[in-house]
């Protein structure tokens, strides 16, 4: 009895995967093509695209995105940056589209691909570093926290998309994630100029976590883009400053030089 109803609640579940397929067709999270693989996030044409894309150079220390040198600066202290991919503004680039439907359209697919590619991106650069503080990391020893939107934001848009991708990380790193931060939100990054850009930081992100979550324990810190690298510098020696013994920023998206881009712009990060 128990094995016919082990075999019927089996049937029950494709049957019910097929018709989800049929009534839900699934669509690559890029261009919404339709893929004939439910198992699959991104259409053959996109893969391909997306696998340049992640296959280029850093526009500044010329290394392969995973292996770029890039560390985040702040007040004379450094911090390792890890990211994955660049961010384009063409409407042709993957990583772009997926980034804009974590941000405005909560697309579980996409953000469930970018955690992953966050993941193997951190456990390349801990396997290659293993001489180095990352390799040695402990995972009890290891906290997990964002980057904050502001409370406007997060109702315009019904959701943080740092939040959710540093949630879905620590579980596929197996290592707690926690708020530690609270964003005033004095103005939106967006239309800020290099120098606005660091005060509006400054003034914004507040520690609200108890110490006893940061001392002592080495941090990744989570967002999904970075421009100038102002937020997640001020955020980094804010948890230094806490206690924190190492800070680690990773990102999935660094913002390429552009046109109309200030140069200045880029000087919160170095590869050196």
């Amino acid at each position: 009895e128990k094995l016919m109803k082990r075999e019927n609640n089996g049937v029950v579940s494709k049957i019910a995967s097929t018709l989800v397929d049929m009534l839900f067709v699934p669509k690559c999270a890029s261009c919404f093509t339709a893929l004939p693989d439910s198992g699959q996030t991104l259409c053959a044409h996109c893969r391909k695209r997306y696998t340049a894309e992640r296959g280029a150079y850093c526009h500044v220390c010329k290394k392969p995105h995973i292996y770029c040198d890039c560390r985040i600066h702040y007040h004379g202290f450094s911090y390792p940056m890890i990211h994955v991919t660049s961010y384009s503004i063409t409407r042709e680039s993957v990583s772009r589209n997926l980034v804009l439907h974590i941000k405005d359209d909560r697309l579980d697919r996409a953000f469930d691909f970018i955690a992953r590619e966050m993941c193997d991106a951190f456990n390349t650069r801990a396997r290659a570093d293993m001489s180095a503080a990352i390799g040695r990391w402990r995972a009890e020893d290891t906290r997990i926290t964002w980057i904050p939107r502001s409370e406007k934001a997060k109702r315009k848009a019904g959701h943080d998309q740092s939040r959710e991708l540093a949630l879905r990380i620590g579980k596929m790193l197996r290592t707690p994630a926690l708020p530690v931060f609270y964003n005033r939100g004095r103005s939106s990054q967006k239309s800020l100029n290099r120098d606005d850009r660091l005060k509006n930081a400054e003034e914004s992100f507040l520690i609200v976590a108890e110490k006893t979550d940061i001392a002592g324990k080495n941090i990744i810190l989570i967002d999904d883009i970075v421009t100038s690298g102002s937020s997640l510098g001020v955020c980094a020696f804010k948890l230094k400053a806490a206690g924190a013994a190492n800070v680690l920023t990773l990102v999935y998206a660094k913002t390429d030089r552009r046109k109309g881009l200030e140069e200045e712009t880029f000087a919160f990060y170095t590869d050196h």
